[in-house]
């Protein structure tokens, strides 16, 4: 039930976002009622679900020997976001568009985060997160070899091509100004351009 409460939150945050991008140039919160209606469903069952755990496991719900102390800082921020957020609402309903405001709807997008969540109900999508973790030290060493591998193929290319430049140069072909379809001025243009 949690993870199809997590997945429908987010669902309508990507909902949200679309409509924002296609009605941006209307003034005022004009936000349909329906995404007001189910955000705050889903806050209240967030709150609940907090709720319900923190009887559940009572004073153990913070403490570090618990294994899930840090999903449950998590889901406790994430809750308390939301709230403020629902707080600001109705109490600065018709206030103006402020920074103040701004800033609130932008840790309103920090509710995404409560999709990481569902990582941990998925045996195999748990593995997969935790294999790539693991191996991003590796991953980074494999890219800065391709980033020295490139920049010495770039180096030998840039070599090769401006030695062919100066040999042209000196062999004549340096007046391209007189005649630019002769095909070494052809080639030195094309060695310019793509080099």
């Amino acid at each position: 039930l949690v993870t199809c409460l997590i997945l429908g939150n987010a669902l309508l945050i990507g909902a949200q976002s679309e409509w924002g991008m296609t009605h941006y140039f209307e003034v005022g919160d004009t936000t349909p009622v329906w995404i007001r209606v189910l955000d705050t469903a889903f806050v209240v069952s967030f709150t609940i679900e907090l709720l319900l755990r923190v009887l559940f496991e009572g004073r153990t719900f913070f403490r570090m020997y618990n294994k899930n102390v840090y999903w449950n800082a998590l889901d406790a921020a994430l809750v308390m976001f939301g709230l403020t957020d629902e707080l600001v609402k109705i109490a600065w309903s018709s206030a103006p568009d402020t920074g103040v405001f701004r800033i609130l709807r932008v840790l309103r997008l920090v509710r995404v985060v409560r999709v990481i969540r569902v990582a941990r109900f998925f045996a195999d999508l748990r593995v997969m997160v935790a294999g790539i973790l693991c191996s991003l030290k590796s991953l980074m060493w494999a890219i800065l070899l391709l980033l020295i591998v490139s920049f010495m193929f770039g180096i030998c290319v840039m070599e090769f091509v401006s030695s062919k430049l100066r040999d042209m140069h000196f062999a004549g072909a340096g007046d391209c100004d007189a005649n630019p379809a002769a095909a070494d001025c052809r080639l030195k243009g094309d060695l310019l351009l793509h080099w």
